[in-house]
């Protein structure tokens, strides 16, 4: 199954952050973790306790953190993008520009501060309401919409509804501190 993984990453040093390719693929698909929970774990190696991890991972579907992940709910989003026409948040699933830096499913991409910010601002005016006004399990199942195509159940739907205002705040942090959003589908 793919995920997509969003990454928000500074503008400063952003070049030089994207020649390291082994840190950005571990940021972006191996353990998906901040460079400061990479940092902290690292400290914690002898003493760590695995249930601790679990907050951590957590993180990445709060729109909080520096990472967040679409598992399931990717195909669902992107079909009702393209359903309902939003050509402002078209690339979301597939846009930025690609990198030299290839990851499972094909190079990383990169949306520039402006790209991000504009994403922000479609977000926002796509309003979970409308999103579950336009959705139907029938649809899901008769358009083959991945990753369940034929087997689309109301709680794989239902799982848009709870990230969808997650990744409008992840977006909005990203826009708010002008920085850069690395895509990586794995």
């Amino acid at each position: 199954m793919m995920i997509l993984t969003y990454t928000r990453v500074a503008a400063d040093g952003f070049d030089q952050f994207l020649e390291d390719e082994e840190s950005v693929l571990a940021l972006t698909t191996e353990l998906q973790l901040s460079t400061q929970d990479l940092a902290a774990l690292a400290q914690q190696q002898e003493q760590l306790d695995p249930s601790s991890l679990l907050p951590v991972l957590e993180g990445r579907w709060s729109g909080e953190e520096s990472t967040f992940s679409l598992e399931r709910s990717w195909g669902h989003l992107a079909h009702l993008i393209s359903f309902l026409h939003t050509k402002d948040l078209s690339g979301l699933t597939n846009g930025g520009r690609a990198t030299h830096i290839y990851s499972e499913y094909g190079p990383l991409r990169v949306f520039t501060p402006s790209q991000t910010s504009l994403l922000h601002k479609a977000l926002q005016k796509l309003q979970l309401d409308e999103l579950q006004k336009h959705s139907s399990l029938q649809e899901l199942i008769e358009q083959q919409v991945p990753p369940f195509k034929d087997t689309w159940e109301k709680e794989n739907q239902e799982e848009l509804w709870t990230l969808y205002p997650a990744l409008q705040r992840f977006f909005k942090l990203a826009a708010q501190e002008g920085e850069f959003v690395i895509l990586a589908m794995s």
